[in-house]
């Protein structure tokens, strides 16, 4: 199966409707190399999916109008493959979604270190860890 980890300059779109979680997300991947796109809700997200797929979505569950799991759903049914890492405070929110393949979860509130290790280590398909916790 196809295999690969995330590298400096990957591009990582984060949704959140936290603005402080999207700051200090994008503060921690932008320092560690990343190149990271941002947006506030689903919609947000969606448009900047249509104009350029990202190398990694990281998107919180819970955000008002459209949800992460919209998001989700609706980049899977258009046809968009790149893996998913979801962010949200139980699995059980994340556990429908993650059926559908190239989907992880990291729980909230999470170790902002356990969040860039997850980042790094990224693999698709079956080496992929489907709750990733911390350590």
């Amino acid at each position: 199966m196809y295999q690969y980890t995330l590298t400096q300059g990957d591009d990582i779109l984060v949704v959140d409707d936290d603005s402080t979680i999207l700051d200090l997300v994008t503060e921690v991947l932008e320092d560690a190399g990343y190149h990271v796109r941002r947006a506030c809700d689903g919609w947000a997200a969606w448009q900047a999916i249509q104009d350029a797929p990202p190398t990694l979505l990281l998107t919180d569950i819970r955000m008002p109008h459209v949800t992460g799991s919209d998001l989700v759903m609706r980049a899977r049914t258009h046809g968009y493959t790149f893996p998913i890492l979801l962010m949200a405070a139980t699995p059980a929110l994340a556990a429908p979604l993650m059926q559908m393949g190239d989907i992880a979860f990291i729980a909230k509130p999470f170790d902002l270190d356990v969040l860039l290790d997850s980042v790094k280590r990224y693999a698709l398909a079956d080496s992929l860890p489907r709750t990733l916790t911390m350590g």
